[in-house]
């Protein structure tokens, strides 16, 4: 009997056992929740527990993934399918392809300077970058014009709004002949590059400047093959070596013809500009040089007079001067102009206030002219060494600052000037 019972009971844990296995587990006053699968969560594609036909849904390409192709023209020609406009096309080509080459642009000046490091860019490897950039840009040209069929100028102010900045040196090209213009100057100015920035500090010998000119004349000869003669004597006249000493050197031309005569002219004796004007040739550290430059300048300059006359001669010098003499005014009034700003600040970091700066400046330089002469009298009278002499002057200088300081500032004004001008 005992073990019969202990089999009973045995045999009802079993089943009590089996039963809380089989029921549903959840909370007493809470309804159960169905949960979707992970795999099918937020999917409004899958209609289906089908895994091929889930798949497949994935697989279906989006509109624009129908359009874009890593191929420009394919690209252009997909958007003019679905009706894209015309405009809309050029504008996202424009776009894309200038913010890829600005990408790699980027990353070429990121690889550069990574490869200096702390020890900074030479000269040559800060040249042959610019070189790069340069190549990189006409790349990005070349891919545009092909793209849209348009030369670069009308793309830059039609498409990116740039306004007019100067002629275009390759006007009445097709597009072919600009890239080959584009190349072949980047091969040269690459080549010429080195003597060509030697020169505007005068480390360069005879030798030197003699292949400099050869390969003005190369590139000219290479030119001749891709351009007709009336093509490279336009571009000759906009884009050369003759045509930037003309333009920098010279005044303004009273005619077009007057100018092509001056360009024939510097490029027949091959002239070349150097640095930004004339008095750089004075500079030149080989006198070998300089003198060769200058003795073709006064060839040219005589030959002008005979092919314009003296009178318009003369005309254009007086213009030369009176522009140089306004560059000079310009550079002295921009000059004033700082250092007043930083007198100014001086004298109110000093303890004046900002109407007592402006007062003080304001009265000195209406008192310019009447000390300058003062000063010059004193100097012409003066009769003790040089030392003793600008000593004598800077204590009279100083005298004539502290009185017109007395004046616009108070009895601290002496003070407060010494304050400011005090290295």
């Amino acid at each position: 009997m005992k073990r019969l019972l202990q089999f009973s009971v045995a045999l009802n844990i079993a089943l009590v056992a089996f039963a809380v296995l089989r029921s549903p587990r959840s909370a007493p006053s809470r309804a159960p929740v169905p949960r979707a699968l992970r795999t099918l969560a937020n999917s409004s594609a899958v209609t289906s527990r089908n895994p091929a036909r889930h798949s497949a849904a994935w697989l279906v390409p989006t509109p624009w993934q129908r359009i874009e192709s890593a191929d420009l023209a394919t690209f252009m020609a997909n958007l003019r399918a679905v009706g894209c406009p015309e405009r809309t096309i050029r504008d996202i080509v424009v776009f894309r392809v200038c913010r890829d080459y600005f990408q790699r642009a980027l990353q070429m000046e990121h690889d550069r300077a990574h490869q200096a490091g702390l020890r900074g860019q030479t000269p040559a490897e800060w040249r042959e970058g610019v070189y790069a950039t340069r190549e990189l840009r006409n790349q990005m040209i070349t891919t545009l014009e092909s793209a849209l069929g348009v030369p670069w100028e009308q793309i830059c102010f039609s498409e990116l709004g740039w306004p007019e900045r100067g002629f275009d040196v390759t006007e009445g090209m097709s597009l072919d002949q600009r890239r080959l213009v584009r190349d072949i100057k980047a091969r040269y100015d690459r080549q010429e590059g080195d003597l060509a920035w030697r020169i505007l500090t005068g480390d360069i010998s005879l030798e030197e400047e003699a292949q400099l000119r050869q390969w003005h004349r190369d590139q000219r000869d290479e030119l001749a093959k891709i351009l007709s003669p009336q093509q490279l004597e336009e571009y000759l006249y906009r884009d050369s070596p003759a045509a930037n000493y003309v333009r920098r050197n010279l005044p303004p031309s009273g005619s077009e013809q007057e100018y092509r005569a001056a360009v024939q002219l510097a490029q027949e004796l091959e002239i070349f500009p150097v640095g930004n004007s004339n008095p750089n040739l004075s500079s030149l550290r080989n006198k070998d040089v300089g003198a060769e430059m200058k003795r073709r300048e006064a060839e040219f300059n005589q030959r002008l007079r005979d092919l314009i006359g003296d009178d318009r001669m003369a005309e254009r010098q007086a213009q030369e001067q009176a522009a140089a003499e306004a560059e000079r005014q310009r550079q002295q009034t921009e000059s004033d102009a700082q250092m007043q700003a930083r007198l100014s600040q001086n004298l109110i970091g000093a303890g004046a206030t900002q109407e007592q700066a402006e007062r003080f400046i304001a009265r000195a330089k209406e008192l310019e002219p009447e000390l300058n002469a003062k000063f010059d009298a004193l100097k012409k009278s003066q009769t003790g060494t040089p030392e003793e002499n600008q000593k004598a002057l800077q204590a009279a200088m100083k005298a004539e600052m502290e009185k017109i300081a007395t004046q616009t500032m108070g009895n601290d004004g002496p003070v407060i000037l010494n304050r400011a001008v005090r290295p």
